[in-house]
């Protein structure tokens, strides 16, 4: 199983992956949940975009029984600027009977952003090898909201969150 700490070195596709050339499969909005099939052999990643400001407070988990799960927050607009950050996703069934949150990410600047995800094996072998179902679920503070002293998390993110146990 793989675990919130296990790192993932390299991007999962070529950098085509963030021009138009990937489709974005829509345009996500806070505070959603989606589910999502990865086909091996036809779909190696889905890409979603999301529109971001400076400083936004972006939470996202990504969580699979099927494969080991991956996501990468990714600014593509404006052009010239390199951001991407990883968000290592879980097994939906975890040993503890939960899902450990991951950080937020801040958003460095205004922009477009694209939210791809796929499977470390989609990942390392640049192919579409894994197939299954994936949940992903996002939420995205303003920079001002400061999440509550007994949770990092944010209070709408833990609301959401207690829908899963």
């Amino acid at each position: 199983m793989m675990t919130a700490r296990e790192a993932v070195s390299t991007f999962p596709l070529p950098d085509a992956a963030l021009d138009a050339a990937l489709a974005a499969q829509r345009k996500l909005s806070d505070f959603e949940s989606l589910t999502g099939f990865l086909d091996s052999g036809r779909t190696a990643v889905h890409a979603y975009e999301l529109e971001g400001l400076a400083g936004n407070q972006v939470r996202l988990r990504v969580t699979s029984d099927s494969f080991h799960v991956v996501a990468f927050i990714v600014l593509t607009d404006p052009p010239g600027k390199r951001f991407c950050k990883v968000v290592p996703g879980q097994a939906t069934s975890s040993a503890a009977g939960g899902v450990e949150a991951q950080p937020p990410v801040t958003l460095p600047t205004d922009g477009v952003y694209r939210v791809l995800v796929t499977s470390i094996e989609n990942q390392a072998r640049r192919q579409p090898v894994s197939s299954g179902e994936y949940r992903m679920t996002l939420v995205v503070d303003a920079a001002s909201v400061e999440p509550p002293v007994d949770s990092e998390r944010g209070t709408r993110f833990s609301a959401w969150e207690s829908d899963l146990r």
